[in-house]
């Protein structure tokens, strides 16, 4: 259970961003995945590092000749995009 103050910074800090960022209430993290994102400073900060992350992943999944789980390839590298566009 995450503690309450570093729930109070996310939502204080992120807001309704957080949720259009990943689709879950802050209430909802590990202990110490709320650790690791009061550290992020901005929505835009932790946009940046989700978006980095991602294509890090696509990149070591089509080098293994695994489909990219994010559609980078169809989008041109736009995860944004590749992700609303699979909500559709």
């Amino acid at each position: 259970m995450p503690e309450r103050k570093d729930i109070r910074l996310i939502q204080e800090r992120f807001s309704h961003e957080f949720i259009q960022i990943f689709g879950i209430d802050p209430t909802a993290l590990t202990a110490n995945e709320a650790r690791y994102l009061v550290g992020f400073k901005s929505a835009d900060a932790l946009r940046d590092s989700l978006a980095k992350a991602r294509k890090e992943i696509d990149l070591r999944l089509r080098a293994k000749g695994i489909p990219s789980p994010f559609g980078f390839v169809e989008f041109g590298g736009n995860p944004a995009q590749a992700l609303e566009e699979r909500r559709g």
